[in-house]
């Protein structure tokens, strides 16, 4: 019976052992869980203080340039209406619209081109037969003419450099 008692008693302890052990380490954890909640929320009023400090200097900046803009102008009226007359007058300068002015240069050198990459592509064209050339793009500095068939299928592709006046036939 006393071997019994003993055993009772071991497993006892050491069942009292193991749950002091488990309310140490749930009060450990618990504690790291506070702590990392802490440190957050100090972040977060960091960065609040810095916010508040950025806004508070911008809004210092621009007190201070004020203040200066003012000096000049007491020191400077004359000097600074001209200079103000002239940001006026070139604020209201009309601004063009792309679409609408195109220089005429422009567009004749652009027509030219076109008609120089056609003449060009009917010129070395040798295979003969009822076929229409088109005009369609330049792609890194060639112009693109496109010769199809009446029925209108595409048989070939000139690459032509109307600089040089060379091409580049591709079927």
């Amino acid at each position: 019976m006393e071997d019994r008692k003993k055993k009772i008693i071991i497993l006892t302890s050491i069942t009292a052992v193991i749950l002091i052990i488990t309310i140490l380490l749930i009060i450990k954890l618990i504690s790291l869980k506070n702590n990392k909640t802490i440190e957050v929320n100090n972040n977060e009023e960091i960065n609040n203080t810095v916010d508040e400090n950025i806004l508070e200097n911008t809004v210092q900046n621009d007190e201070i340039e004020n203040e200066i803009n003012n000096t000049v102008n007491e020191l400077m009226p004359e000097e600074n209406e001209e200079v103000q007359d002239q940001v006026i007058e070139e604020e209201n300068e009309p601004i063009a619209d792309p679409e609408q002015e195109v220089d005429e240069e422009t567009i004749e050198k652009i027509e030219t081109d076109k008609e120089k990459a056609l003449r060009i592509a009917k010129e070395n064209w040798k295979q003969g037969g009822n076929v229409e050339f088109t005009y369609e793009e330049v792609v890194d500095g060639k112009h693109i003419v496109y010769v199809r068939n009446s029925e209108t299928q595409h048989i070939a592709t000139y690459k032509i450099n109307i600089e040089t006046e060379t091409f580049e036939l591709l079927q």
